[in-house]
């Protein structure tokens, strides 16, 4: 493994990395709220998701837990992969049944159901209302109501 220890980083633009998170079974998948306040993070190993309010740059208060994934039947702990968000707050997390759509409140909206289970996701597209979805073998394109969120960036 090229780290240490599995963890959530923080990277300043002049490269100074900073260790924020070590406690979660086999982080993978993170993303901020559109008003970049809440850090969001979906372990690989375990069916909750969690979010960090944002302090400052580099530093989150205490996690809680936003939500817990559905699970295919028969199994226990399995998390998320990729995630993405939209312009409303709403989350979009790939796992072994699909990718799962959160509110920004927490609350399941649906499962988005593929031959092959989804590794990534994100928006794009002429008006960033394509879901596009990296699977095992393939790459799907759904049109969306919803509006993919764009994160403008900032200057430390």
């Amino acid at each position: 493994m090229p780290q240490e220890v599995v963890a959530v980083y923080y990277a300043t633009r002049d490269g100074q990395v900073t260790r924020l998170i070590d406690d979660l079974k086999a982080p993978n998948g993170v993303i901020l709220s559109p008003d970049e306040k809440t850090l969001y993070v979906i372990p690989s190993l375990q069916k909750q998701m969690m979010a960090y309010p944002v302090v400052s740059p580099g530093k989150l208060g205490a996690g809680k837990v936003f939500c817990e994934l559905q699970q295919p039947e028969g199994k226990d702990d399995t998390g998320g992969d990729g995630l993405t968000i939209d312009t409303q707050g709403n989350l979009y997390i790939t796992s072994g049944l699909g990718i799962q759509v959160y509110n920004r409140d927490g609350k399941l909206l649906g499962i988005l159901s593929f031959p092959e289970q989804p590794a990534n996701c994100s928006f794009g597209g002429p008006d960033n209302q394509t879901l596009f979805v990296t699977a095992r073998t393939s790459l799907y394109a759904v049109e969306m109501g919803a509006t993919g969120h764009v994160f403008p960036g900032k200057a430390e």
